[in-house]
């Protein structure tokens, strides 16, 4: 190997654990403590609406997997909202679009809020938190056929994986596989 090959793939070597560090560093952050931050919304006077008319279909999804403005189209949306017909009346629905607002990805410090934030700040608002590159770069190596298990029901059913997904905790440390148990990585 020629010094300018090795040089330079010693420099790649060096990128790449910078950037494994990083990611671990993220990851222990937010396995040690950004929990209450994220569950902040928990305690938001618009959760129990928006936990009783949106969580009576599905989980009520933590505010901070999506930008203001997803939330913002979304709403305005409920007639058609994913082949369902959800629409409500103005007062409750503008109530729980301020309050997905209010704790949106974009709005808070967690580490789920900031790595939301970033892979979709500079693109379209997405409808789907499982489009988002956070979502697919915290996933990449979950198969698509253990999220196609009927007993998961596919990546949309957070809760199926992550027991506390209703109080948005998504700690990879916690993720149990229906019928499977643990999940190691």
């Amino acid at each position: 190997m020629n010094p300018l090959s090795m040089l330079l793939w010693l420099a790649a070597a060096i990128l790449a654990l910078s950037a494994a560090a990083l990611v671990a560093d993220e990851d222990d952050r937010e396995h040690e403590g950004s929990h209450g931050r994220q569950a902040a919304y928990l305690a938001d006077a618009g959760y129990a609406l928006y936990q009783a008319e949106c969580g009576s279909c599905h989980l009520a999804y933590p505010p901070f997997l999506l930008p203001a403005a997803s939330w913002r189209t979304m709403m305005t949306q409920l007639d058609r909202h994913f082949g369902d017909h959800a629409a409500l009346e103005t007062a409750p629905a503008t109530e729980i679009t301020a309050f997905l607002e209010r704790q949106s990805a974009d709005r808070g410090d967690g580490a789920h809020h900031r790595g939301t934030w970033r892979s979709t700040r500079k693109l379209p608002p997405p409808l789907r938190l499982t489009e988002t590159a956070y979502f697919i770069g915290q996933h990449h190596e979950v198969p698509a056929r253990l999220a196609a298990d009927p007993a998961v029901g596919g990546f949309g059913r957070c809760q199926a994986c992550h027991p506390g997904a209703a109080e948005g905790q998504f700690d990879e440390h916690a993720v149990r596989l229906p019928g499977r148990g643990r999940w190691e990585d």
